[in-house]
């Protein structure tokens, strides 16, 4: 048998606990050749050194650590067939010291399998076990089973990885690896194995806040956080006073939430400092200050009084009914402004006045001297500023001029009214009527001894008038003679006047539901209405109002318009569904109204999904699928697709887009439904050119006229700028670089030919049509 000995590579980057990417790494690259940390075997023999540069048993490289099964056994890949005796096989891994890290959890783990693609009905029987013994500062731990054989158990290497902790405080490590097998072609392949501590040991520190805000307002409560570390803990150091919930003043947490609602507005500092304490050792980092501006909310009363049908506005809102509102503002430090807003409406007031005035005299109303009746109107401003409506409806009462004549003998006395009188004469007497208004009655005293007396008197048509024993109901002159008590003669001439009484008529019309409103009384309802009253002669009369009622006008109209539409009637403007009324007078002085139902239809929810299928030379396929929401019943679309091609009523399609370099096409759907109503959506595809990329996998420099340098070749939009090729050795040396597409490397390494072999290489660039940064990694066979 032969041994295969491969290694690792030791890679030592010193950092700190806050330096994120700091760490100590022992690694396996997968039995690469210059791995250089050793370990021993019972062996592997040429089947096994062949099936590790099998692809199906690499994780990464170019061929896996092995161990061998057992030569006597038989081989499937060398046509034998056959069980030998089981033997024990062992994979022991040297010690390692890991002390630089021993404050913290290791992790190392590598990936395991069994089976060659070549081989069938081959694996670990029962009693073929996978087993993993680690050594801790030179003390062996419990062997742990990592897979049981049974039944040909066959293992994919891709598909199995082992990953042990190996705990802090922990100085030194290694481990062993054992399998039992019975033939030559039963193997263990292992990869990718990993050793690997976070970080080193070192003094804590905190070099940034990880998140929070520098400017807070104090009615808030925020949150503060360093970068979390392992093993690390943090005390953290507030102002007096400062209330940190769930704590009195420290946490041990790299996260603490803090609410300023306790503090006056100010500069405040807090402070955090790291510590740890592991392995017998206890360690205190510099503490890590900062400043949190605390600035303060704010709170405004505002009262306020407008009037009906007029609005407030404060903060962007408009209000128009009394109420209590709180309106949530930003102030100028950015913390809440509240604007605590009382609102009063005061209402424009309507006053009705019943005034009555006596005939002669006038009424003072609104700057004018009124004597006539009737009904006026005046607008007034109240102490409030808002408007207030005044209706004075004035009564005009009768004053009374009455004429009396009476004879008085020579010597006697006439007692009137409750005056006496002894001289013949005319007198005025002043009296008031029941109404309140003055009159005059004027009182003629004939003596005697006149040969004729002229009385004067008047009388309304419906009355009479008893004169010399006759009932007079004319009006006219009626002379007699008399003898009066005292026995003196006399001539009296009645002057009789008879004044009218009056029967009037007065229309009234009315307007739907309104009243008319005479002599203290309201009348709403059709008919006729007697009302009496005295005429300026004293005579009773009679008014009879008519009232009429005027019906109004409706019009009925009914529209329907699509969902974010508006409609325009009589220079008012709808965007919802209802029904509305709209007041105007009409030809009769009445209002006439307008009936209006709206309806609005839902419109459709235009959306689209596509997805590119493929990308040709010359044409870019792309799938489109209609997604919209028709809302209500079936829809018709229509598809542009920016290059010409317009398509109606397709809910599915595919459709080539020509490649054009940095070419964007806005297709668009536009969507309507079965009600009339569209919507449309458009979405930006951007068609990016496809990439050929060539590079050969053998050349022959100095071989002749072809084929003598490597090169690469793509065809497509790269990025010349961007463009690097690496060309390694098997041990991981450059041997060639070049930042330019056009260079070939020609076989040669510091001028000297490279020595035949398989070289590894990597290239990069950048497409100019979408960034994408693209990375090609492959081998290339050098023949000489």
């Amino acid at each position: 048998m032969r041994v295969l000995l491969f290694g690792v590579v030791i890679l030592a980057l010193m950092g700190s606990l806050t330096t994120v990417n700091a760490q100590v790494t022992l690694a396996f690259q997968g039995g690469e050749n210059g791995d250089n940390w050793t370990y021993t075997s019972t062996g592997a023999d040429a089947t096994a050194t062949f099936e590790a540069g099998q692809f199906a048993n690499l994780v990464s490289g170019q061929r896996s650590i092995v161990v061998g099964g057992n030569t006597g056994g038989g081989s499937c890949i060398d046509g034998g067939s056959g069980n030998g005796t089981r033997m024990d096989n062992t994979f022991t891994f040297d010690q390692v010291d890991i002390s630089t890290s021993n404050q913290s959890a290791r992790t190392l783990s590598f990936f395991w399998g069994n089976r060659h693609p070549v081989c069938n009905g081959t694996g670990w029987d029962s009693g073929d076990d996978l087993t993993f013994t680690p050594v801790l500062d030179g003390v062996a731990q419990p062997t742990i089973t990592i897979v049981q054989g049974a039944g040909d158990a066959a293992f994919d290497i891709k598909e199995n990885q082992y990953i042990y902790d190996i705990p802090a405080c922990v100085n030194t490590f290694s481990f062993a690896i054992s399998i039992s097998t019975n033939r030559d072609d039963e193997h263990l392949f292992l990869d990718d194995v990993t050793l690997s501590a976070p970080v080193l040991n070192n003094i804590p520190s905190v070099t940034a806040l990880a998140s929070g805000p520098l400017t807070v307002c104090n009615s808030e409560t925020s949150t503060y956080s360093v970068a979390p570390q392992n093993g690390v803990g943090f005390t953290w150091s507030f102002p007096n006073g400062t209330n940190v919930i769930g704590n009195n003043g420290s946490e041990s947490t790299s996260t603490i939430s803090v609410d300023w609602n306790a503090l006056p507005t100010g500069t405040y500092q807090i402070s955090v400092t790291p510590n740890y304490s592991g392995c017998g050792t206890s360690m205190n980092g510099s503490p890590y200050t900062f400043d949190v501006e605390v600035s303060s909310s704010s709170l405004t009363q505002v009262n306020a009084q407008i009037c009906e049908n007029d609005s407030y506005t404060i903060g962007g809102q408009t209000y128009t009914t009394t109420g209590n509102y709180s309106i949530l503002l930003t102030n100028s430090a950015g913390c809440d402004s509240t604007i605590e807003l009382s609102l009063t409406v005061t209402p424009e007031t309507s006053v009705a006045l019943q005034e009555t005035i006596c005939e002669g005299n006038s009424y003072t109303f609104n700057g004018q001297n009124i004597d006539q009746q009737g009904t006026y109107t005046a607008v007034f401003q109240s102490q409030s500023g808002c408007d207030s409506t005044i209706t004075l409806n004035l009564t005009v009462l009768p004053s009374y001029s009455v004429q009396e004549q009476y004879s008085v003998c020579s010597g006697d006395d006439m007692t009137y009214n409750g005056t006496s009188y002894t001289s013949p004469g005319t007198y005025t007497i002043a009296f008031t009527t029941q109404d309140g208004c003055d009159s005059t009655i004027t009182l003629n005293l004939i003596a005697p001894d006149e040969e004729t007396v002229e009385l004067d008197v008047s009388i309304c048509d419906n009355q009479s008038y008893d004169f010399n024993g006759t009932s007079l109901t004319t009006a006219g002159t009626y002379p007699a003679t008399f003898t009066s008590s005292s026995g003196c003669d006399s001539v009296v001439q009645l002057n009789l006047a008879v004044y009218p009484t009056y029967s009037l008529l007065r229309p009234v019309s009315l307007c739907g539901n309104e009243s008319f409103e005479f002599n203290g009384t309201d009348y709403s309802l059709p008919g006729d209405y007697p009302v009496s009253f005295i005429s300026s002669a004293g005579c009773d009369s009679v008014i009879t109002l008519r009232i009429s009622i005027d019906d109004q006008i409706v019009h009925y109209r009914e529209a329907t318009i699509c969902e974010g539409e508006t409609y325009e009637l009589e220079n008012f403007t709808f965007t919802e569904a209802g029904e509305f009324e709209i007041f105007h007078p009409n030809q009769n002085g009445c209002d006439s109204i307008t009936r209006l139902n709206l309806i609005v239809s839902p419109s459709p929810k235009a959306s689209f999904s596509y997805e590119i299928i493929q990308t040709g030379d010359e044409f870019t396929t792309v799938s489109f699928t209609d997604n919209t929401d028709y809302i209500s019943g079936f829809g018709n679309n229509e598809w542009d697709f920016d290059e010409g091609t317009i398509l109606n009523n397709v809910s599915e399609t595919e459709h080539d887009l020509p490649n054009e370099n940095n070419r964007v096409y806005a297709v668009q759907l536009i969507a309507e439904n079965n009600l009339g109503c569209i919507d449309s959506t458009t979405a930006l595809i951007e068609i990016t050119p496809p990439l050929n990329v060539y590079v050969p996998n053998t050349f022959t420099p100095n071989s002749g006229k072809y084929n003598n340098t490597f090169y690469f070749e793509v065809n497509g939009d790269i990025d010349v700028y961007t463009f690097s090729m690496l060309v390694f050795n098997r041990w991981g040396e450059i041997v060639f670089e070049s930042q330019n597409k056009n260079r070939h490397w020609d076989g040669t390494y510091n001028n000297t030919p490279v020595p035949s072999g398989t070289y590894t290489w990597v290239i990069q660039f950048t497409r100019k049509s979408n960034k994408e940064e693209l990375q090609y990694k492959g081998h290339v066979n050098v023949l000489r």
